[in-house]
C-alpha cells in the first residue's frame, strides 16, 4: 500500500509546497520505504512553452535518492522562492517489488511530458517492458 497526494490550482492561487509536504506526512504510514514530490508551473500558451518542472526526494530518503534534491534543501528553497506552481504531486512508497531508487515516484516518460503517481503493482513489467522495447520506446 502506498499513499499518493496531489493539488491542482484551477483559480491561479499558487500551490504550496509544503501543504503536499503536509499531506505525504500523514500518510506516512502507507508508505515508509520513500518519499518524493514534483511541482508544475503550467505553461501559459498553447504550444506548452515556458512550462517549468522541479523534482524533490524526502531528505529521510537521500541515501537511496542521491540524483534527486531534497525536499527543504538549497535547491528547494531557491526553485520555490521564484516560481509559483500551479499543480504539486507527492507519494509515499512502500517498496515491494523493487527496492531500488528506480521505483522512485512520482515518475515521468523519459521526455519528461507525462508524469504519474500510483499505489499499485504492476506484477507483468517484465512483457510489458519487452512489449515497450519492440516498439521502440524502451
Amino acid at each position: 500500500m502506498c499513499g499518493i497526494a496531489g493539488i491542482i490550482s484551477l483559480d491561479r492561487q499558487p500551490v504550496e509546497p509544503q501543504a503536499i509536504k503536509r499531506m505525504c506526512d500523514v500518510i506516512a504510514h502507507r508508505g515508509p520505504d520513500d518519499a518524493g514530490y514534483v511541482f508544475f508551473r503550467l505553461s501559459e500558451n498553447k504550444l506548452g512553452e515556458g512550462g517549468y518542472w522541479c523534482g524533490f526526494a524526502d531528505a529521510e530518503f537521500k541515501h537511496i535518492n542521491e540524483h534527486l534534491p531534497v525536499f527543504g534543501g538549497d535547491y528547494f528553497k531557491e526553485e520555490t522562492s521564484k516560481h509559483d506552481f500551479s499543480v504539486g504531486l507527492g507519494h509515499r512508497r512502500l517498496a515491494i517489488i523493487d527496492l531500488t531508487h528506480y521505483g522512485h515516484q512520482p515518475m515521468s516518460s523519459s521526455d519528461r511530458r507525462y508524469w504519474v503517481v500510483y499505489n499499485g503493482e504492476i506484477y507483468n513489467y517484465p512483457e510489458i517492458r519487452e512489449e515497450l522495447k519492440a516498439k521502440g520506446h524502451v
